[in-house]
């Protein structure tokens, strides 16, 4: 960068960049209002909070803690199969717009405070396959993971888990087929004991459907030794 722009205060240049490439909404890509993240009010205000006392939220935190894998549960929003949320999510996960994550983990976050939850000792994002990482370029539950850390404060561990092997995609699976496809699919790293053995963690996801991945995740972390895991999610599938 030239040295004269160096002196030039962020927020203008901020403003400038506004001017030149105007933001768009990554749903819809209708122009944002000033301040506007990744999607104009319309598209926000077609996204379905949850509600933690609609059936589709208890069945979910039914699913997640059998076995008592999980002691909580926190989630942002429904996930429709056609809406704004899912383009977001796709173009999150497939075009590389790590902004999306971020700003969903912001969201999460205080859906994570406002439970009560934030007091946690770390942040454990949903580890990938490498081979999903060499196609994809990145894990957006570590995008995810970040965005919650901004408001929690608490750190951000990706380095606990590990994929164990490379499982096909659970997107057409059943419930049980979805069990089935990712058991013994994850485990805790060497270090992870020293690190969780007494610890409560956030163990993040994008989606949660049947809670197969998530549950499987947490069996693993508390292998390790962890005290709790609180599942938290950007949305529930219904």
């Amino acid at each position: 960068m030239p040295a004269d722009l160096l002196s030039v205060p962020f927020s203008f240049l901020r403003m400038f960049s506004d001017v030149v490439f105007p933001p768009v909404c990554h749903s819809c890509n209708a122009s944002l209002p000033r301040g506007g993240s990744i999607a104009c009010p319309a598209c926000l205000a077609a996204i379905v909070p949850v509600d933690e006392w609609d059936t589709a939220y208890r069945e979910a935190f039914a699913r997640l803690n059998e076995e008592r894998t999980v002691s909580d549960f926190v989630a942002a929003w429904y996930f429709e199969r056609e809406g704004p949320l899912r383009l977001l999510m796709h173009r999150l996960k497939y075009g590389g717009m790590s902004t999306i994550g971020l700003e969903f983990g912001r969201v999460l976050g205080e859906r994570i405070r406002e439970a009560g939850l934030a007091e946690s000792d770390m942040i454990v994002p949903l580890p990938l396959h490498a081979t999903r990482i060499r196609e994809r370029g990145f894990n957006q539950c570590e995008y995810i993971a970040r965005g919650v850390s901004a408001v929690t404060g608490s750190p951000v561990r990706a380095d606990l888990l590990r994929r164990t092997r490379f499982t096909p995609s659970q997107t057409t699976l059943g419930h049980g087929e979805r069990r089935e496809n990712v058991r013994q699919a994850f485990a805790a790293r060497r270090r992870a004991p020293r690190d969780v053995a007494g610890r409560t963690i956030l163990l993040v996801d994008d989606v949660v459907t049947t809670g197969a991945t998530m549950r499987s995740c947490a069996c693993a972390l508390h292998g390790a030794g962890a005290r709790a895991v609180i599942a938290c999610a950007v949305a529930i599938a219904r």
